[in-house]
């Protein structure tokens, strides 16, 4: 499966499928383009990372981590990261939480050194190097 870029909503075909759609309740200067749409996202991210990093620094002791790396089509390396801790909810109830923290293009070579530093990168990041207790990679 492909992502489509961005640009995607600059061709005419899909601004006439969006406008066919909006039954007339929407013209064509409605329609986001690719420069507000990429900001709209972006913000949008800004405030959901925000939201896991305080949620993280919430956690009752260790952070456990999963990884999962796999290729594109095109060989394109991809590392997907998930942390797994502890927390209190709202209501001080005892909650395992699990939060999809990365999903990191991988250049270079797929030794563990390498994958440990992209690792380490990520929860630096994420300001939780020192929560760290598990790591779990599964290459396919």
């Amino acid at each position: 499966m492909y992502l489509q870029s961005f640009n995607v909503v600059e061709y005419p075909e899909f601004c006439d499928l969006l406008l066919y759609l909006g039954k007339g309740n929407i013209q064509d200067k409605n329609l986001p383009h690719h420069t507000k749409l990429t900001e709209m996202i972006l913000k949008e991210f800004q405030t959901e990372y925000h939201k896991v990093k305080t949620d993280l620094k919430k956690a009752l002791g260790c952070i456990s981590h999963t990884t999962d790396l796999w290729s594109d089509p095109n060989l394109d390396s991809f590392m997907a990261l998930t942390a797994h801790f502890m927390a209190h909810d709202l209501k001080g109830v005892l909650v395992f939480k699990t939060h999809l923290v990365a999903v990191h293009f991988i250049t270079g070579a797929h030794t563990g050194a390498h994958l440990g530093q992209e690792f380490l990168k990520i929860t630096d990041e994420l300001e939780t190097s020192n929560k760290v207790w598990v790591f779990f990679m599964f290459v396919l």
